[in-house]
């Protein structure tokens, strides 16, 4: 009928393009204006099929009609005395997806609208559920799931670590990934541009939420809806991947023989558990108290302590660093640690140090001994490090984010030896600073072959605000900016006119900013 017809055809849920190619070859075009709808969770599958039309979450308008109509046959029929805080916190849970209002009102109907708190808070998407619904849901769910390669299922039972709504961002979860030994080596790249590729797969499947930044539009940390979460820590719970204690656990056993363990919101102290097998300790939003003595930690591999809320009288267990020689992650990011134990210098194997958000003013020596480092995070808003002289020894640095308060020639020459960066981001206030040392800073960028991301900003106090159009960029006119580079923000003052190698401009993925 094809041939003579005009016809329509929906083809739901389309999962690999070796299937849309056999179906292609019986959809003839009879000019008759016939169409084809396609859907498919997988973005390189929609891109091969046609014009995409990406589909939105629902508003919260219309999720507010799906519910009410589900659970009372109407919005307008809703009771009056119905709890709207509870349904706000439903629909916040379902953040718009139509499959989700529908199976989450199932476990409402028919429930005593004062139970519907008790019901809320038990909601979960994982094999103890005994609702029909919820089991078709999570059927569904977890077609996606064991849809994607075994390398990226590991990447995605990983992000079962965070709380709900927990923002991560990109860079740093990549690093873990490298860490924890998910990503492969693969001819010509490296391990983070093939972990990179790893994270925009399954942005694309969308088991993953893209954020971008507000003033870079780039992305830059992503979220996972609350409903795939649920499904990945049943998952991960199944597979023993990792072992969760949050704030609802009382007790703790002695021993445990976790691979993985993710202290969530946990205030309550950790008895001593002994953890000969423990590879990687993730706590977020907790006290530090809740996690067990760096001692007890043989073999780790990952330490991530994000959000936690040291004292500066009893700084944890931080003097047992250096006795952790297999540590490849080190994450003390957002906890306003004031100092490092200067036996930091003994980890030989780390290639991560996330020290963003801390209150450390100036970082031990011994850090130039960490050769294999490849990312170092020391950029606090409002606090400038002292890191002497010693960087321009970690020449396997690829990430570098620093905001410093040390002005010597030496510092901006030994950035030069850093070639095998590819993100710089540098923060170094106005005052003191001349031409000539801003002349050494560009030279020694100018030595960075491989670098992508460039953001320098000599940021002014306030009383150097009013002179900050006075200032001037023309030390940059012989910046000459390399092949690679693709995203470049300079914060420095302004230009009396604009350098001549903009006319690489096309050279970048964005336009160049100068602000």
């Amino acid at each position: 009928c094809c041939h003579v017809d005009r016809y329509l055809i929906v083809i739901d849920d389309i999962w690999d393009l070796k299937a849309w190619e056999i179906i292609k070859c019986a959809l003839l075009d009879n000019n008759h204006g016939s169409r084809v709808i396609t859907t498919t969770r997988i973005l390189s599958v929609a891109t091969e099929t046609g014009d995409i039309y990406k589909l939105k979450p629902l508003s919260q308008h219309l999720s507010e009609e799906l519910l009410y109509t589900r659970l009372f046959g109407g919005k307008d029929k809703r009771p009056f005395d119905q709890p709207s805080e509870v349904s706000n916190k439903i629909l916040q849970k379902c953040g718009g997806l139509p499959l989700a209002i529908i199976t989450i009102a199932s476990l409402f109907a028919g429930k005593p609208m004062e139970d519907w708190s008790k019901v809320l808070n038990s909601i979960g998407f994982g094999s103890g559920d005994n609702n029909t619904d919820v089991e078709n849901t999570r059927k569904i769910l977890s077609f996606s799931y064991y849809d994607l390669p075994c390398r990226l299922r590991s990447c995605l039972l990983h992000m079962s670590i965070y709380p709900e709504d927990y923002l991560t961002l990109k860079d740093m979860l990549i690093w873990q990934w490298v860490a924890e030994g998910f990503v492969s080596e693969e001819p010509g790249a490296s391990l983070f541009e093939t972990g990179e590729r790893y994270f925009n797969e399954l942005l694309n499947r969308s088991m993953i939420q893209r954020v971008k930044h507000p003033g870079y539009c780039t992305i830059y940390a992503c979220r996972m809806h609350d409903i795939v979460l649920d499904m990945i820590c049943s998952l991960s719970k199944e597979q023993n991947f990792v072992t969760i204690l949050d704030s609802n656990e009382e007790h703790t056993p002695s021993q445990c023989n976790a691979r993985r363990l993710a202290v969530q919101k946990r205030v309550a102290p950790q008895s001593n558990m002994s953890m000969p097998k423990l590879r990687s300790c993730y706590a977020t939003m907790c006290d530090p108290n809740a996690v067990s003595s760096l001692s007890n930690f043989q073999v780790l591999r990952v330490l991530a302590m994000e959000k936690c809320s040291f004292q500066e009288d009893h700084p944890y267990h931080l003097e047992h660093l250096g006795r952790l020689p297999q540590l490849r992650y080190l994450s003390l990011g957002r906890t306003r640690i004031s100092k490092l134990p200067e036996e930091i210098g003994n980890l030989k194997f780390l290639q991560t140090l996330d020290l963003n958000g801390t209150n450390i003013e100036e970082l031990p020596q011994s850090i130039g001994l960490l050769r294999k480092l490849k990312c170092l995070r020391a950029d606090v808003e409002g606090v400038y490090i002292n890191v002497s002289n010693w960087i321009g020894s970690l020449t396997s640095l690829k990430e570098l984010h620093l905001s410093i308060v040390d002005k010597s020639y030496i510092l901006v020459k030994e950035l030069s030896k850093l070639t095998e960066l590819r993100v710089l981001t540098f923060v170094c206030t106005y005052t003191g600073v001349d031409e000539c040392w801003k002349k050494t800073f560009v030279d020694s960028v100018c030595n960075l072959r491989k670098l992508q991301i460039l953001r320098p900003n000599f940021s002014f106090t306030e009383e150097h605000m009013m002179v900050f159009e006075s200032v001037r960029c023309d030390y940059w006119e012989g910046y000459k900016p390399s092949r690679q580079l693709r995203d470049l923000v300079i914060i420095a003052g302004s230009f009396s006119r604009l350098p001549a190698w903009i006319n690489s401009v096309c050279f970048f993925r964005t336009s160049p900013s100068f602000r």
